[in-house]
């Protein structure tokens, strides 16, 4: 459990007191563990007193089984904090040597006497002891029946360490310091737990968007962290309650299935933790415990390494994380967020933790804090006798803070506290590449700084102020906002912008995010005002840094009207293109935050324009910088989070349809489409603005509304479709493309209207697949006459003339051909079979050389072959079609043409005169147009050994591009020819510059067919296959990318008679290429895998005795990052004891070289601790000197990959140095003391620096 380990030394250092409290601590951990009652645990009083020789017990019936630490259903403890020796232990059973009554109690239900006593006997003292328990029973009836044990100071430290919180109370027992950590207890304050929870019945925790009530809360909480792996994140303002009800989760006495209490570890990450969060959950992981962490003020980044850790397989923890804010984030597990508390609840938690107010200053209280249970109570706590705070007004009661009833008060205390609240958070001691910015804070106070700390430090310990690392905030934010407001506008404005202004950029942001919190305080909204003012310092959003770009949009709630001017002054101005720049930073924010100044009515017209001049400059953003997706989400009905109504937003759409600009008036239309969305809305905005959350959006009103919505926007798209501007086209598929979705929310009307209205004279492609679309999936939903309505409308719409058939079953996309009327076995028409019925039609009925011309180029995946078969199938004069089409072909650019259509002709005019067909590929071998395109051509007919006597004609001519050669890996299309013919082919194209990569694809699909077919794969092949791969080219950069081709083939090549030497050439052709520098580092692991596995010895001799790239050797043994990697699933197995022999034969150099390369640990179980491999531990064995091997295994502990905190992959090596201190070799015990020593200073040292980034408030 590393830092929360029990030892035995402690164990026995116990006094009687606490040996039975302890006892009485792991029963009760126990029974919670097991579902068994606690009425079951019986635990006697004063340790001295007389007890009849059972100090506790525990008794159940039926389930569950015993087993463990509880071995029988009636075990009788008796506690001793001595050394307990024979003689000690007849005296105890047999007083007066006589056995004590229990034991004829425990032979007759067949139950267990267990001595635990802080004694920590060696094992032949404990044999000793447990022969003296039997013989003190050699008396007793069936003493047989009865299980006696003995529980020493070592087994005790065994038995605590499985239960963290048991564990961790022993250790403040002992007096040892736990950085922080706590047991289950008082989280939220001095004596929380000792009172009941207080809780009504009124919703006020957020479960996804679901409200519930606070039982709701804790049992979906309870439910989540009581198995193992369950993650929670609770979040809301501090002062809410987010720790005590933690507390209450573990409460007894509140509802059904409270969490186990002795499996609570607790910790404050906003303290000085000396354990981070993550190096504690890899602890507990690696122990194997029952655990659940709770970490208090973790941030985000804090959550997503435990939630992480915690789900790994096989993990045993749960995990609980408290935040004070969620800021929009969506974290792993679930995820609940704490609203205010009731005016009921804070009445009756004021009475409950200061009974002396009356019941008029307790709901006077609660009305105040408005559901801040830490303000209510901080003002209770600090209040003189004799004040009745039912009559004091806001400011009165917010100056009860700082009054003597808490301590003797610090004339400058509230002004400290206010000029605290002045900013976010602050720095009290340099970090984080920061400097302390208390001293300026002083300043303002008018305080020295001293005098400044020692009031925050007091703060701190109030509650007043909270810390995380080195920075300090007053918290919760509305708090903060309290002190603020009135100190603000009591100051001279210049002054107080003199003294942010003249500090550290962070410090002045801060001061502009709690003027962002402060929109309702006129001083503060003026202050805004002037920074985003033309000569303020966020005047110029386009030239401010991260930090600065950080405030200007925390402090734009407060001056929406003031930011929102800013960037129209950058748009006028010359940083224009800085602003707009779309690999810069800001476009990240900038375009969220506009959003947000979109929200008010009065600001969306001019909110827009600043978002459209985003959108039109987007160009090759990334899509995280992409403006278009907010700007068109306006227009959404919903999740638009704007006010803005259905007027003010048509008229922004009719400006932009009215643009001069086409790309204005493309988002117009882009706008339209997003307007007759009627589902599938999502989004990741964050909703929270300042102090308040823009939660409030104008939607359409009823059925009727969203009828007038929808009808404004098809009224505009259909006026664009039925005119002859650029869009016209772009409108009709919005139409088209919304039609099934508007059948599916019932207003089919709209759409259909639409649709008839735009569909114009011609065929309409898109038209018609949304109608059939919409049959094929809505049909059944409609009503008998709007389902009649709709059909007629596909009828209007279907293809009707040879012409339109071809539209849309030849140049259409072949996919998405919904039938109409779908069944199971029929849901889509066969376009390729339509396509080639249309070309018959056309071969009969038209002159088809027009029809070919454009499906020549056609653009996209189409079926123009199809076409072109069918027309040559049916053609009256093949060869003049053939001329026709060709004289046509090569008019065509070469970029447009698609060759297809003359395959297609070739294999319809085939099924017709062969002869024919078999010339016109002969001729096309040295066509100055044809030739490039000879091996798709080729493939109209099945290959034999005339089309391969063609290919190498072809490449002897040199205009085929041997890349294009690629294409006879596809669609079996080499089966036909003969082996030795295809070689003969392969070695000829193996051999041209290029030509190595499309061979390889040929053999290996050749291969792959041949064994799938359970055919007999032809030996010229294989010949060919070894040829291959004993040539260093074929490991070439670019082969790479075919290593699982050449593994194929390899399976087939490296076997039968020969295959050794062939794989010892194979071997030598790695090494050649990588010497040659044609080997690439980034592949060949399935043939190295497969050599390795095959021939290791071969592997060996050729790899490992020459001087190779360390990549190249280490991919035999799987790769150094997986090798490396913590998640170490084995990738390649082969024979270890062939490779054990090989290391004998020269062990003090092959060793140490094999110690760099091979996986070195290995699980048990997938979800076990890490173990040294077999062949780890065999090559440490088989070296004359070990530490060199050791050492090599240690420098890896660095590298690979993991997951979570970097101290966490030291953490988890662990077990590796462990076993090695009981190595029977001095040198490797020697070896593991050092390393031991350096793998926990790793641990400390990372484990620093990793919480020195866990958690700042920014």
């Amino acid at each position: 459990m590393g830092p929360f380990e029990v030892s035995k030394e402690l164990v026995a250092g116990l006094d009687d007191v606490q040996l039975r409290a302890l006892l009485e601590r792991l029963l009760v951990a126990e029974a919670n563990l097991r579902g068994i009652s606690h009425f079951a645990i019986a635990v006697g009083g004063n340790q001295t007193a007389a007890d009849g020789g059972v100090d506790a017990s525990i008794r159940w019936n039926d389930l569950p089984e015993p087993v463990d630490w509880l071995p029988r259903r009636l075990i009788f403890f008796q506690c001793k904090a001595e050394a307990m020796g024979p003689a000690k232990i007849r005296d105890e059973m047999r007083p007066a040597e006589k056995p004590r009554p229990i034991f004829s109690e425990l032979a007759t239900e067949a139950g267990a006497y267990v001595i635990f006593s802080t004694d920590d006997p060696t094992k032949s003292a404990m044999d000793n002891r447990s022969k003296a328990m039997r013989e003190s029973l050699g008396d007793v009836e069936q003493a047989d029946r009865i299980q006696l044990d003995f529980y020493g100071a070592d087994r005790i430290a065994r038995w605590a360490n499985r239960h963290p919180g048991v564990a961790i109370w022993l250790l403040r027992q002992g007096g040892r310091s736990l950085g922080g950590w706590r047991p289950y207890g008082d989280w939220s304050a001095e004596g929380a737990t000792s009172k009941p929870y207080i809780v009504d019945d009124q919703a006020r925790a957020t479960f996804g968007d679901e409200l519930v009530d606070m039982h709701s809360a804790i049992a979906s909480i309870r439910a989540a962290l009581r198995e193992p792996r369950g993650v929670v994140r609770l979040v809301g303002l501090s002062g809410m309650g987010k720790t005590r009800l933690a507390e209450a989760l573990f409460d007894e006495n509140l509802g059904e299935g409270a969490l186990p209490k002795a499996k609570a570890i607790y910790g404050d990450a906003g303290r000085d933790l000396e354990v981070g969060a993550a190096r504690v959950a890899e602890e507990l992981m690696l122990a194997g415990v029952d655990a659940i962490l709770v970490v208090d003020n973790a941030n985000a980044a804090i959550h997503g390494q435990l939630a992480e850790i915690a789900r790994r397989s096989g993990g045993h923890i749960s995990v609980l994380t408290i935040d004070y804010d969620m800021g929009g984030e969506k974290p792993a597990g679930l995820l609940g967020a704490l609203g205010e508390n009731s005016e009921i609840v804070l009445i009756s938690l004021l009475e409950q933790r200061v009974p002396t107010l009356s019941e008029a200053e307790c709901r006077h209280l609660a009305e105040f804090s408005g559901g801040n249970a830490r303000i209510a109570l901080k003002i209770a706590e600090g209040t003189d006798k004799g004040i009745d705070l039912s009559t004091l007004n806001d400011g009165e009661l917010l100056e009860r803070l700082f009054q003597s009833g808490r301590r003797e008060r610090e004339p400058s205390a509230r002004a400290c506290a206010d000029v605290a609240s002045l900013v976010y958070a602050f720095y009290v001691e340099a970090g984080d590449h920061q400097m302390a910015e208390h001293p300026v804070l002083a300043a303002i106070a008018g305080v020295n700084v001293d005098t400044f700390f020692r009031n925050v430090a007091t703060f701190l310990e109030w509650g007043v102020i909270q810390q995380r690392g080195p920075q300090r905030a007053v918290m919760p934010p509305p708090f903060a906002n309290m002190l603020a407001a009135p100190f603000i506008r009591r100051s001279d404005p210049e002054t107080l912008l003199d003294h942010f202004l003249t500090a550290s950029p962070r410090l002045l942001a801060s001061f502009a995010r709690r003027l962002g919190q402060l929109h309702n305080e006129p001083a503060a909204v003026r202050l805004a005002e002037r920074l985003l003012g033309p000569d303020g310092a966020f005047g110029e959003p386009a030239g401010l840094d991260d930090v600065l770009r950080r405030g200007f949009n925390q402090m734009a709630p407060a001056a929406p009207g003031a930011a929102l001017a800013s960037f129209e002054r950058s748009l006028a101005g010359p940083q224009r293109d800085q602003l707009l720049d779309p690999h810069s930073e800001g476009r990240r924010y900038y375009p969220e935050l506009l959003v947000h100044l979109a929200h008010e009515p009065t600001l969306f017209g001019r909110a827009m324009e600043v978002l459209l001049a985003y959108a039109l400059a987007d160009g090759d953003a990334r899509d995280d910088h992409k403006a278009s997706k907010h700007f068109l989400e306006r227009f959404w009905t919903h999740l638009s989070f704007t006010l803005a109504d259905q007027a003010t937003r048509l008229d922004f759409i009719d400006r932009l349809l009215d643009d001069p600009n086409q790309e204005a008036r493309t988002l117009g239309l882009e706008a339209l489409d997003h307007m007759l969305d009627a589902g599938h809305f999502s989004s990741s905005l964050n909703l929270e603005f300042g102090a308040k959350a823009h939660l409030k959006e104008w939607r359409p009103g009823g059925r009727e509304g969203y009828r007038g919505w929808f009808g404004a926007a098809y009224d505009r798209a259909t006026r664009i479709a039925s005119g002859d501007e650029p869009g016209a086209e772009r409108a009709r598929d919005i139409i088209a493309n919304h039609f099934r979705e508007h059948l599916d929310v019932g207003l089919p009307e709209l759409p259909i209207a639409a649709m008839r209205a735009v569909r114009g004279k011609g065929y309409w492609d898109a038209g018609w697949r949304a109608v059939v679309d919409g049959l094929s999936f809505s049909g059944k939903g409609l009503g008998d006459d709007m389902l009649a309505e709709v059909r007629a409308l596909e009828r209007d719409l279907r293809p009707q003339t040879i012409a339109e058939c071809f539209d849309a079953f030849v140049l259409g996309e072949p996919w998405r051909h919904w039938h109409p009327v779908r069944t199971e076995k029929r849901s889509t028409r066969d376009v390729g079979k339509l396509a080639e019925a249309t070309g018959i039609c056309v071969a009969k009925h038209a002159d088809p050389v027009p029809y070919l011309a454009r499906a020549i180029v056609g653009e996209g995946q189409n079926s123009a072959l199809q076409f072109a078969r069918g027309v040559a199938r049916s053609s009256g004069d093949p060869a003049r079609l053939w001329q026709e089409t060709l004289a046509v072909f090569r008019t065509m650019g070469d970029d447009t043409r698609n060759p297809l259509v003359l395959t297609g002709l070739l294999e319809g005019a085939a099924k017709r005169n062969r002869e024919q067909v078999e010339l016109w590929l002969d001729d096309a071998v040295t066509d100055p147009v044809l030739a490039e395109h000879f091996v798709i051509l080729q493939l109209a007919l099945p290959l034999d050994d005339v089309a391969m006597a063609r290919f190498e004609r072809a490449i002897a001519h040199g205009a085929v591009p041997l890349w294009r050669f690629g294409q006879l890996q596809m669609g079996g299309v080499s089966k036909p020819v003969p082996g030795p013919a295809l070689s003969r082919f392969l070695k000829t194209l193996y051999e041209l510059d290029g030509g190595a990569i499309p061979a390889l694809q040929i053999l290996h699909m050749r291969i792959f067919g041949d064994r799938s077919d359970k055919r007999a794969v032809d030996s010229a092949l294989i010949e060919l296959g070894r040829k291959l791969l004993a040539d260093p080219r074929s490991f070439a950069e670019e082969g790479a990318r075919e290593d699982h081709g050449i593994a194929t083939i390899a399976k087939v090549a490296l076997d039968g008679e020969g295959a050794e030497d062939a794989a010892r050439a194979t071997c030598r052709a790695l090494c050649a290429s990588r010497d040659s520098g044609n080997y690439h580092d980034g592949g060949f692991d399935k043939i190295c895998k497969l050599l390795m596995m095959s021939f290791p010895r071969v592997v060996l001799e050729e790899i490992f005795t020459r001087e190779v790239h360390q990549d190249l050797a280490a991919r035999f043994f799987g790769g150094h990052v997986r090798n490396d990697s913590d998640s170490n699933k084995k990738t390649v197995t082969f024979d270890e004891d062939i490779a054990i022999e090989w290391v004998r034969e020269a062990p003090e150099e092959r060793a140490s070289g094999l110690a760099e390369l091979i996986p070195y640990t290995a699980r048990e179980a997938e979800d076990g601790p890490l173990v040294w491999s077999p062949f780890a531990l065999a090559l440490i064995d088989a070296a004359p000197d070990p530490v060199p091997v050791l050492r090599k295994f240690e420098r890896r502990f660095f590298t690979g990959t993991s997951s979570g905190p970097f101290s966490g992959r030291f953490v988890r090596r662990r077990p590796l140095i462990a076993v090695m201190r009981e190595h029977s070799d001095v040198r490797v015990r020697n070896w593991a003391r050092e390393a031991g020593k350096a793998l926990e200073e790793n641990i400390r040292r990372w484990d620093e620096h990793d919480r020195e980034r866990e958690s700042r408030f920014e």
